[in-house]
């Protein structure tokens, strides 16, 4: 019976970090609504949680019972995984990324006519870059080598391609339509025109007031 009692009291004492702390969001966000005078899904999850403890702490101490700690506890971790694949795919699926995630993840640099893959963030002014058909150029460069027939609409909004002759300019984030071009890199990709437009303070207040 003594070893009883002890082992029930164990199982409470592991439970109150359970329900103080790795729920305490729940009744955070459950308070929170009900002085707003609304309720949300965390407020029958709170609920249930504080019902099973403190049905399982009369039981305890009235020794009638084993009380439900064990399921307590399930709950609250189960509950907590849900939470967390929650927001693991909200941040995959999140629209708040920034210029980088719509660029491949290497481009193709051409070093002494040797062709060798290089991550985005490697690329230097200079760099002789191979853009093929329907790649997305990552930097601001010079057309070296080749036709180059430049879709903008990532950019611009304007679907209508750009024809580009050699040795003229061509911004990051154009999509090369008709074969491979060679162009060598003006800017890195942290400093070309698409990422300044990006950083622009006016766009950021922009993107801001469409997420209210």
């Amino acid at each position: 019976m003594n070893l009883r009692i002890f082992l029930d009291g164990f199982n409470l004492a592991f439970s109150l970090p359970i329900v103080l702390y790795s729920g305490r969001d729940y009744f955070f966000s459950a308070w929170t609504n009900l002085k707003a005078k609304r309720l949300n899904l965390d407020f029958p999850l709170a609920l249930g949680i504080l019902v099973m403890f403190f049905r399982s702490l009369y039981e305890i101490i009235s020794h009638t019972g084993a009380g439900f700690v064990d399921t307590l506890c399930g709950l609250v971790f189960f509950l907590l995984i849900g939470k967390w694949m929650q927001v693991r795919t909200f941040h995959h699926i999140s629209f708040e990324r920034d210029y980088r995630s719509y660029f491949p993840v290497a481009v193709t640099v051409i070093n002494e006519e040797i062709e060798k893959p290089t991550a985005l963030g490697d690329l230097k002014i200079g760099d002789r870059i191979l853009i093929r058909s329907h790649e997305i150029l990552p930097a601001d460069a010079i057309l070296l080598k080749g036709d180059a027939e430049i879709d903008f609409s990532f950019v611009t909004g304007e679907s209508i391609p750009v024809k580009k002759t050699l040795g003229e300019i061509i911004y990051a984030g154009g999509r090369q339509l008709s074969g491979s071009i060679e162009m060598e890199v003006l800017k890195p990709v942290s400093q070309s025109y698409l990422t300044q437009l990006w950083n622009n303070s006016a766009f950021i207040e922009s993107k801001k007031d469409q997420n209210i």
